[in-house]
């Protein structure tokens, strides 16, 4: 041997010392035969486990019999108890040792792995398997045959083949009887020293083969057993002839060895046997007694005239390492000779060793699953390595091939551990073919090999994980509902249901976004509005599909584009300003504010005057109306246009605007009298007129509106009738009362009221008629739908003044065409520096000395006759006017001067 090779086993053997700390044994006794669940021991109190309290075991205490591929389990552990118990199967302690020759113990061995790793031990168990009389003894043959001569003498022996009993010990052969015995044989047993016993049959008295040469007997052979099973065979003798010398053999006990790759016809042994007797009786003949085995037989041969023994059968020394040949010569005697020759089989290097893999963890199809989590030193298998050659050519060494992360850890001399040496990583390498060597010391050395298939299992260590943090995306406004944005994508270095990918929204995503749990496409599942939000931003998450899900997120950032989808707003659809009729040009008539809710130049804005660019201009920018005119309410009092507002998008956007211009008046303008042309005009009324009867008419303009109603024309139609005296009649006092119950009411005098008893005052009442004619004619002029903001803040409220609760004036002015109570009056105020006076007789010039601005002044006649009397007028915006106001008298009277003020 090599110095390498003495190096190699000297670590080997080290190693097993000191790793065979780790590994017990332990020996029980079991009966054969005997039933299921019987109980044979506990290991987990038989055995020394000396374990530390302080070590954290990952699992419960495990005991796991590690079992031969095929062998059929005759015992059984309990997993967590140790309790060990028989199976269902038969324990046959003569099927089980039936290569023992000359051991008489046999035991049956078995492996159990103490889990888990932390407190690994590998316990080896031999039980011996307790010999039960489950056999009974037989005789080779049913009939014995036995010859013996005449002339034997008293007392003779002759030898009677033995039975044969599998069964050892007590329950082996104990006695033989002859059960139906003549007087002339008698039976007697000898013990040889191995223990063996052997009938041989005593001849008691003379024998006389011309008297009877055949004598049939019974015979019996029975063991010791309890109860003792036997069997019978036939005894047959026959008496022959005299031969009186049995042959002698020169050695009766010879030793030899031969290979056991020794060819068919090797010689094995050469026998010599002489006899003293001449001619026939003389002639030996050499046969093998038939107390060998059959295996043995089949092996060896003897030439039965020579007595060479021969090799017939290759021989193999792993399965009988030694032959008991017993050799009987015989000459034609009933008594042969016999000889003992031992072969023993020498050995060659010509078995290569085995490897027996029992896995600790269990296969799956031919292969171990192996989780990439799986602890360092975790074990997978037993490896077992044998090898039927004797001395070196059985020792065996076991290795890997390959740079791999498991290892051989030696237990016994000839068992390993495979375990794992380093950490797993499925991602990494997924699957392992490990081959295990065992390599013998023969020369030229034999080696086999084995292959343990490992498959990773993937466990679920990696999380999904996104190429970038942060997805930035943009996508313009008013899109199309179910807009795909991205394809987001996650990688998982996982495999199987663990790389799995699903993807799901954050909790802090907005309604209206979707994403694919198997796709990651991105999709916005309603129109973005970027006038309501601009930016986005919320989180996809990945996650895996593992048994304990492991996850991650990426932050996506979306902005939405503006796109020129809103037209330009005005903050009103219609623009009403009020300037006074004296602004100057260019001056300020008011701001249009204007707006646009997109972004960029799509909100730039710039306005322009549409139909009214020669009268009027506006600040692009800044909305800011100026006139290019000066203003006169009496020539136009309003302007109307439009504005319109366009933004700076592609395309562009635009809205529009009416714009009125409101002209308010300013006093210049003085009341003109129509009718009469002068104010020195006068008519000539008789005595003797008839009341009712028209006197004259007058009208008065002002193109001014600021306290009579804007532009208002007051036309006032007086009708003088005759005056009667002043005094009244009842008649008229109650025609009087009666016209006080009218709609229309002149304004309060003061409750100044006629005096009976005084001449000087006469009640007159008046009726004053508006020709229809004439009030077209002016009102035409003016739009009366204004709205009452049309008027100056500070103008009065005519209409509480004219609805004071005044007695009945002495003239009234009265609709003569119905009038709707319903509709709103605006009762404008005339001014008080027009007036006019018409006589009896001649015309005078009256001047005003009332100081209520809605009376008529005093005016007396030549006549020295004076009437007081008072004149409302009114004007109606949406009821047609009367057609004529009359002023009645409700007496007579010489003259009367009336003074008309507007």
């Amino acid at each position: 041997m090599d110095l390498p090779s003495q190096a190699h086993v000297l670590v080997v053997l080290l190693t097993c010392v000191v790793l065979v700390c780790r590994a017990q044994e332990r020996d029980y006794t079991v009966k054969e035969e005997q039933p299921e669940n019987v109980r044979i021991g506990n290991l987990r109190k038989d055995l020394d486990l000396n374990l530390d309290p302080n070590i954290r075991l990952s699992s419960p205490l495990q005991f796991k019999p590690v079992y031969k591929t095929g062998d059929v389990p005759l015992v059984r552990v309990e997993a967590n108890t140790g309790e060990i118990f028989t199976t269902n199967h038969r324990i046959d302690r003569e099927k089980l040792c039936s290569g023992v020759f000359a051991e008489k113990r046999c035991y049956y061995e078995i492996e159990v792995a103490v889990l888990p790793d932390e407190i690994f031990r590998l316990v080896k168990i031999r039980f011996l398997i307790e010999d039960v009389n489950d056999n009974a003894p037989l005789f080779q043959s049913t009939v014995i045959n036995i010859s013996i001569p005449e002339n034997t003498a008293i007392n003779t022996r002759y030898p009677v083949p033995s039975a044969f009993d599998p069964d050892v010990g007590i329950n082996g052969i104990q006695h033989y009887e002859l059960v139906k015995s003549v007087s002339e044989f008698g039976l007697d047993i000898i013990e040889t020293p191995e223990g063996d016993k052997w009938p041989q049959l005593i001849v008691q008295q003379n024998l006389d083969r011309e008297q009877k040469d055949t004598f049939v007997m019974k015979i019996k052979v029975e063991d010791g057993g309890n109860p003792p099973k036997s069997s019978t065979a036939i005894l047959q003798v026959t008496i022959s002839d005299v031969n009186d010398n049995r042959p002698v053999f020169k050695d009766t006990e010879l030793e030899v060895s031969v290979p056991e790759n020794a060819p068919m016809g090797t010689s094995v042994a050469q026998l010599h046997a002489s006899d003293a007797d001449l001619g026939s009786n003389a002639q030996i003949h050499f046969t093998f007694s038939n107390q060998i085995s059959a295996s043995t037989k089949r092996h060896f041969s003897i030439d039965s005239s020579t007595g060479l023994i021969t090799v017939r059968q290759s021989l193999d020394r792993e399965v009988t390492p030694v032959h008991k040949l017993i050799v009987l010569a015989s000459d034609g005697s009933s008594t042969p000779s016999r000889a003992t020759v031992i072969v023993n089989v020498t050995d060659v290097n010509d078995n290569v060793p085995s490897i027996d893999t029992r896995y600790i963890i269990n296969l799956v199809n031919g292969t171990v699953l192996l989780s990439e989590n799986a602890p360092l030193n975790t074990k997978i298998a037993l490896i077992t390595v044998t090898d039927k050659d004797a001395d070196l050519f059985g020792k065996v060494a076991c290795y890997t091939e390959h740079d791999v992360p498991f290892r051989l850890k030696p237990v016994f001399n000839d068992q390993f551990l495979l375990e794992t040496a380093a950490p797993l990583d499925y991602e990494t390498t997924r699957e392992y073919a490990i081959k295990i060597v065992a390599s013998d010391r023969g020369t030229p050395p034999l080696n086999t090999s084995a292959m343990v298939l490992i498959k990773i299992k993937d466990e679920n260590d990696n999380a999904p994980i996104f190429p970038q943090p942060e997805i930035q995306l943009s996508i313009p406004e008013n899109n199309d509902p179910s807009t795909q944005l991205i394809k987001i994508t996650a990688t998982d270095a996982d495999s199987g249901h663990n790389a799995e990918i699903i993807y799901t929204l954050g909790p802090d995503a907005p309604d209206g976004f979707n994403v694919d749990r198997r796709s990651g496409i991105l999709s916005v599942g309603k129109r973005l509005d970027r006038e309501k939000q601009e930016r986005y931003s919320f989180t996809v998450i990945a996650r895996d599909n593992g048994s304990a899900s492991l996850q991650s997120n990426v932050t996506v950032r979306l902005i939405v584009q503006d796109l020129n989808d809103n037209s330009p707003a005005f903050t009103h659809p219609e623009y009403n300003f009020y300037v006074p009729e004296n602004l100057p040009l260019y001056g300020t008539v008011g701001l249009i504010t204007v707006t646009d809710a997109d972004a960029g130049d799509n909100s730039v804005i710039t306005l322009s005057v549409l139909n009214g660019k020669d009268n009027f201009i506006i600040d692009p920018q800044t909305g800011v109306i100026k006139p290019n005119i000066t203003f006169d309410r009496e020539q136009q009092s309003s302007y109307t246009f439009m504005v319109k507002a366009v933004d700076a998008g592609q395309p562009p956007s635009s809205s529009y605007a009416k714009v009125t211009i409101n002209v308010v008046d300013v006093n210049d303008n003085r009341p003109v009298f129509v009718i009469p042309s002068s104010n020195y005009s006068y008519d000539l009324v008789r005595t003797t007129i008839t009341p009712g009867a028209v006197v004259t008419r007058v009208f008065a303009i002002d193109n001014d509106t600021a306290i009579i109603a804007g532009t208002m024309t007051v036309i006032l139609v007086i009708f003088v009738t005759a005056l009667v005296r002043c005094r009244q009649t009842p008649r008229h006092k109650v025609v009087q009362k009666g016209k006080q119950s009218g709609e229309w009411v002149s304004p309060n005098q003061d409750n100044h009221e006629s005096k009976p008893d005084d001449p000087t005052h006469e009640h007159v009442n008046g009726t004053l008629d508006l020709p229809v004619e004439l009030e077209e004619q002016t009102m035409g002029k003016y739009n009366w739908a204004t709205t009452p903001t049309t008027f100056k803040p500070d103008s009065p409220d005519l209409a509480k003044h004219y609805k004071s609760a005044s007695p009945q004036p002495t003239f009234q002015i009265k609709p003569e065409t119905p009038v709707a109570p319903k509709k709103h009056h605006v009762i404008q105020e005339l001014p008080l520096d027009n007036t006019f006076v018409v006589g009896c007789d001649s015309l005078s010039k009256c001047s005003s000395t009332s100081s209520d601005p809605y009376s008529v002044s005093e005016c007396s006649c030549q006549g020295g006759f004076k009437t007081t009397g008072q004149i409302s007028t009114r004007q109606e915006t949406s009821l047609k006017p009367p057609h004529y106001g009359t002023l009645c008298g409700t007496g007579t009277a010489r003259s009367h001067r009336i003074k008309i003020n507007l």
